[in-house]
């Protein structure tokens, strides 16, 4: 039995990764970590498994040396393992700058061109004239937003500064993966205080409006209506 094991070792290891790799796009866990249109590089990764599992030919002798190398090649796939269901938090938002991040710079506003906002037989339906949205959609066109009614999912963050009835509402995006994540955040006033934890997806349904401070321009959703929500299958926008 040992021998048998010596001799497929390395098999072995790549019939895993080629597993894992697989469950990760079957089952999109890998929208935890990377956007949709980066499944390709995974499925890429598959491949690449495919091909050393054809050329490798087995081993007489499992030396110390070769156990090491599997050993680093498992590591990966034991992170996987641990890290299902994890994704950015609070955590990662407070280590990012959040006072330039909450703002939105005064002349790139007075600049931004507004696009029109998609037809109505685009949109979810909803009650009234809400419009639903992102948090990305907001920093992209405030002005198209702007003294609208509109709804929009997020994190929640409690700045201790901060009234009871008013909270960050926060969601990361990325363009390749989570290693470049930044957060885009609003501040949101409610109607009565506030006690949902942080990180706590939530559904925010108010006025969103801009604040002028010195020379930047601070997002923020006024009369805000909070609705607890399950968490979206992309958490990243």
């Amino acid at each position: 039995m040992i021998s048998w094991l010596e001799k497929h070792f390395f098999k072995i290891i790549f019939l895993l990764w080629i597993y894992t790799l697989m469950d990760l796009v079957g089952s999109y866990k890998y929208l935890a970590f990377s956007r949709r249109e980066f499944a390709f590089l995974i499925l890429a990764g598959v491949l690449m498994m495919i091909l050393f599992l054809a050329t490798d030919i087995g081993i007489k002798k499992l030396t110390l040396e070769m156990k090491l190398r599997g050993a680093i090649l498992l590591l990966p796939l034991l992170y996987l393992l641990f890290a299902q269901g994890a994704s950015l938090d609070s955590y990662a938002f407070q280590k990012r700058n959040i006072e330039s991040l909450n703002s939105i710079q005064a002349e790139v506003l007075e600049s931004h061109q507004a696009s029109p906002l998609p037809s109505p037989s685009q949109l979810p339906a909803v009650e009234g004239d809400v419009i639903p949205t992102t948090l990305l959609n907001l920093y992209m066109s405030p002005l198209l937003y702007q003294k609208k009614d509109i709804t929009v999912i997020g994190m929640v963050y409690r700045e201790a500064s901060l009234p009871e009835n008013q909270f960050l509402l926060f969601r990361f995006s990325i363009t390749c993966c989570a290693a470049d994540a930044m957060p885009l955040v609003v501040q949101v006033d409610t109607k009565n205080s506030f006690s949902i934890e942080n990180d706590t997806w939530v559904q925010v349904t108010g006025q969103f409006d801009l604040d002028e401070k010195d020379d930047t321009v601070l997002p923020v959703i006024r009369n805000a209506k909070v609705e607890q929500t399950p968490a979206p299958q992309r958490p990243y926008l």
